[in-house]
């Protein structure tokens, strides 16, 4: 080696490289073939660089020192590669490739090379790694006899042999025959080579080695055979040609041979093998899809068709299980135990018995009627390297749950879906928004109805389904009247109450049927029972409820904030003060006086007289015929203006005003008159038709009209004009001068009297 450079040499000559060194071979590829040190330190190496070994070193330093096979005594150091650090020893002397005991190195690949045993004076076949190992390394059977002085076999014998592995056994005939069918003739430290004749169809050596891990090898002949191999890779028998010589263990005559020996699976199971079919030796595969396995058996499904075989399977009266490695395995159980145990007990189960480690769990079923034991097996994991998302049942709960499923090592309570685990299992059906059901001291659920809602006892509550089954036992600790209304996760539309906390009342919502919480009553009745609603001020229904789930107040003043089909109604505080439904015309509503305590000063509208009058409310139960102010009333209803100057128009059998007018008064009543207003609706029948109209003072009224009209001054006896304004006057009011003159005496007339002379 020079400046770090590796020498090149040839393993077919020994002389290739300088002394101290062999010629190491690491993939099979003369080109890569470099000159290594034996065991032997450069002179540079010293205690101080100990703690740091180049890469090219590594080798030689991870060697256990050799003191060789001579016969001095001598000082030598050597590299302790556990310890780091290099020590003193004896060395004997002599050393060579041919002492060192075979070493198949650090690498990662499968080769067959031949080494030299030194204790029998024999080499030896044995598999190389690649990378790493020693000088006791040859391509060839040949090669190691050579360079070791290994027991000497005649040339002609080493040559005929078509062991891959030494040289064929012999008798005092030769080469020890067998055949496929007669392998027993050869002894257990042998196996029949099957060549491509007699002669090489012999007993050669094993190799010690599981015949199945052994890696291909197609030989060093000329022959074309169809053989098979178990690719330790794929886990399957593949077929190959074989040359007839050389070769190993690892060599079927058929697809049937090869498969009995080598099982053409990655074994997933619990325990057990997979079933394998004795005839042609091929495994039963299975799939989700087809599940189907011979008796006995369950189809384990794992990451790969190699580990989706068929497992044996534990009975489920003999189930033995152990809670700190949580693997159920089958337990040798006769079947006279078998049937006495099914003879003894006959119920069914109906929940897991409390497991302890190393206890037996007995779950027993009717044989006709019960369910798959498989449900009662814990949950497990499994002992692979793979992330599948399964399902498992909960014997606890009764419910399907998921769960990582490794890939192997697990047990039957492992299902591809939920709806595959909820087949196969008995689920509850819970319906409870969180935990599980109460149960009896049978572990069943405990149903109720709303004539037993107290069957539930503490921490618990009756939750009403939309079935019988669903309408059971449901945590809940809270005051159902401080929950929030819940609808549910369900699919059913159910009609229920709860009581909303922020407005104090009971209000219908639809329930879906699952979840929920206790706020939830069948009817308001039951709501109001349990929970003290707030008294609504409303004449009917309940004051709306804004989206942030609060009552919307209101008041007199300012533009109303209430819904369309809502009203205000303005009670004595704040807290009456709300909007309530069925808004309608206020002034076709009658007076209502309310049902509460307080005393209100209001105004109505009186469809009778159409007119507003104050009256006294309670505060609670009005309706919108209620206002604050006279004004507000009147702005809000048709009032009717009264033109009477005292007491109400004249009314016919209908209650309507009688109308009149200046040409005929005779429709009014005896004591009624016809007053003339400034429109018809103010030319009524008024009260208080006087004896003598012409005595009645001048009247100008009170209205807002500007009307010219006559009335009579009794003192003058004259007929005088005036401003009528429309509304509160008398009779002495005429239209023009001549029907006033004509209804009142005219002035006097001056007499003249004339003396006649007595005659």
């Amino acid at each position: 080696m020079q400046n770090d450079v590796r020498q090149r040499c040839s393993p077919t000559s020994l002389s290739s490289c300088p002394a101290n060194h062999y010629c190491h071979i690491s993939d099979g590829c003369l080109d890569t073939a470099v000159c290594c040190p034996m065991n032997t330190l450069p002179d540079s190496f010293t205690i101080a660089n100990s703690f740091s070994i180049p890469n090219n070193q590594l080798s030689q330093c991870s060697m256990k020192a050799d003191v060789g096979n001579g016969i001095t005594m001598m000082q030598r150091w050597a590299y302790n590669f556990e310890k780091k650090m290099c020590e003193l020893f004896l060395y004997s002397g002599n050393v060579s490739q041919c002492n060192m005991k075979a070493d198949i190195g650090n690498g990662i690949t499968m080769m067959q090379r031949w080494a030299y045993n030194f204790e029998k004076k024999i080499c030896e076949l044995f598999l190389y790694s690649g990378n790493g190992g020693n000088a006791n390394n040859f391509m060839s059977l040949a090669e190691c006899m050579q360079a070791c002085n290994a027991i000497s076999i005649p040339l002609s014998i080493a040559r005929e042999s078509p062991c891959g592995n030494g040289f064929p056994l012999m008798d005092g005939q030769g080469f020890v025959r067998c055949d496929s069918l007669g392998a027993s003739a050869c002894p257990s430290s042998h196996y029949c080579h099957i060549g491509n004749n007699e002669e090489t169809t012999v007993c050669c050596p094993l190799t010690g080695l599981d015949r199945c891990e052994l890696p291909l090898s197609i030989g060093s002949g000329l022959s074309v055979l169809h053989r098979y191999y178990f690719d330790t890779s794929s886990s399957i028998c593949r077929a190959f040609t074989y040359t007839g010589v050389g070769g190993n263990e690892n060599n079927f005559l058929s697809l049937t041979e090869c498969r009995l020996a080598c099982p053409e699976y990655d074994n997933p199971c619990p325990s057990g093998k997979p079933f394998v079919n004795n005839m042609d030796g091929s495994v039963a595969y299975c799939t989700a899809i087809n599940p189907s396995c011979p008796t006995d058996y369950w189809c384990h499904i794992g990451e790969t068709r190699q580990t989706s075989v068929c497992c044996p399977a534990c009975e489920a009266i003999s189930l033995f299980h152990s809670i700190s490695t949580l693997i159920c395995q089958c337990s040798s159980y006769s079947n006279e135990m078998r049937n006495e145990e099914r003879r003894t007990f006959s119920s069914v189960a109906r929940r897991p018995a409390a497991a302890y480690p190393g206890s037996m769990l007995t779950v027993l079923f009717p044989e006709q009627s019960r369910p798959s034991h498989i449900c009662s097996l814990p949950v497990q994991v499994g002992n692979g390297a793979a992330q599948l998302p399964r399902f498992f049942y909960n014997a606890n709960t009764r419910t399907c749950q998921p769960f990582i499923y490794s890939g192997k090592g697990g047990n039957q309570n492992n299902f591809i879906s939920k709806v595959d685990c909820e087949e196969k299992c008995p689920i509850l059906d819970n319906p409870c928004s969180s935990g599980f059901p109460a149960t009896d001291s049978d572990g069943e659920p405990i149903f109720c109805s709303t004539a037993t809602p107290y069957i539930c006892g503490n921490g618990y509550y009756c939750h009403i389904g939309a079935t019988a089954a669903t309408t059971l036992c449901c945590p809940g600790v809270a005051d159902p009247c401080e929950m929030p209304m819940a609808r549910g996760n369900g699919n059913s539309v159910l009609n229920r109450w709860y009581f909303n906390s922020e407005s104090r009342v009971c209000v219908s919502f639809v329930y879906s049927g699952r979840g929920g919480n206790s706020n939830n009553f069948l009817s308001r009745q039951d709501c109001l029972k349990e929970c003290p609603e707030y008294r609504s001020p409303c004449p009917e229904g309940h004051p709306h409820i804004g989206l942030s789930g609060q009552i919307t107040h209101c008041g007199a003043s300012g533009p109303s904030i209430c819904p369309t089909t809502y009203w205000c109604h303005v009670g004595a505080t704040l807290e009456e003060s709300v909007c309530c439904p069925g808004a309608a015309d206020p002034c076709e509503q009658k007076l209502q006086l309310g049902t509460g305590t307080a005393q209100l000063h209001r105004f109505y509208y009186n469809q009778l007289t159409r007119t507003c009058q104050q009256f006294q409310y309670s505060g609670l139960g009005g309706n919108e015929n209620n206002f604050l102010t006279l004004n507000a009333c009147e702005s809000r209803c048709p009032v009717f203006q009264n033109p009477c100057a005292f007491g109400q128009p004249q009314l016919d059998e209908s209650l309507n005003v009688v109308m009149c007018s200046a040409a005929d008064d005779s429709i009014c009543a005896a004591d009624y008159f016809c007053h003339i207003g400034d429109e018809e609706q103010t030319t009524v029948c008024c009260p208080g038709r006087a004896e003598n109209m012409c005595m009645e003072p001048l009247v100008s009224g009170t209205g807002e009209a500007a009307l010219n009209r006559f009335a009579y001054n009794a003192l003058t006896r004259q007929c005088l004009p005036f401003v009528y304004s429309g509304i509160g006057g008398n009779q002495n009011n005429f239209l023009s001068k001549a029907s006033c003159e004509a209804s009142c005496p005219g002035k006097c007339t001056i007499i003249k009297c004339k003396i006649l002379a007595v005659m």
